[in-house]
């Protein structure tokens, strides 16, 4: 009888290797983790450079107040320049005294779009100001990324749950922060 030798292709050390491409073991840095319907794995750091440059600025100059309400203020006055604009290019009745002007419609709808764009990068200015402000020393614009998120994604039945950790820490004092984002994608209902 002829001996046969077989060789397995699992491999043992940091992680585990399984049938199916699972893993189980410890992540190594930069490595995928694939366990059943999990996958984990980090993302890349928030580039908002162009906030993170101005937001300073903007909140020294103006206060904190005053750019949440520019923003408001410039959002909704977008959305209320859009909606009449197209209630008069629809020469529509709903509101009466809403004039039906030819000339000005592709300016107005450009305008509105700005105003727009100007209102939520406000809003995101207060935003980043909120959340840059260290819980500890309360120094403004402290917390900067430490590291890379971890990034958690479950194939649920739904569709898709995806959980972001960002790991942040205060230039001042060295405080450490962690903030987690979930958000379920859905998932595309047609089977082929």
């Amino acid at each position: 009888m002829k001996k046969t030798n077989i060789q397995s292709s699992t491999m043992i050390g940091d992680s585990t290797t399984i049938g199916n491409g699972n893993v189980i073991g410890h992540n190594i840095e930069g490595v995928t983790i694939i366990q059943g319907n999990t996958v984990t794995y980090e993302g890349d750091k928030e580039k908002n450079i162009f906030t993170q440059k101005y937001a300073p600025v903007l909140i020294k100059k103006y206060g904190r107040q005053n750019i949440g309400l520019v923003g408001i203020v410039s959002f909704l006055s977008g959305i209320i320049t859009i909606f009449t604009g197209i209630i008069s290019v629809t020469k529509s009745n709903i509101i009466p005294f809403i004039p039906h002007i030819d000339i000005l419609n592709p300016y107005w709808m450009v305008v509105s779009f700005f105003l727009i764009i100007i209102g939520a990068w406000f809003l995101n200015v207060r935003s980043y100001y909120d959340m840059s402000q260290c819980k500890e020393c309360k120094q403004e614009f402290a917390y900067i990324e430490s590291r890379e998120p971890k990034i958690k994604e479950d194939k649920i039945l739904e569709g898709t749950r995806i959980k972001i950790t960002r790991y942040y820490k205060c230039k001042y004092c060295g405080h450490e922060d962690m903030r987690v984002v979930k958000k379920t994608v859905q998932s595309d209902k047609t089977v082929y």
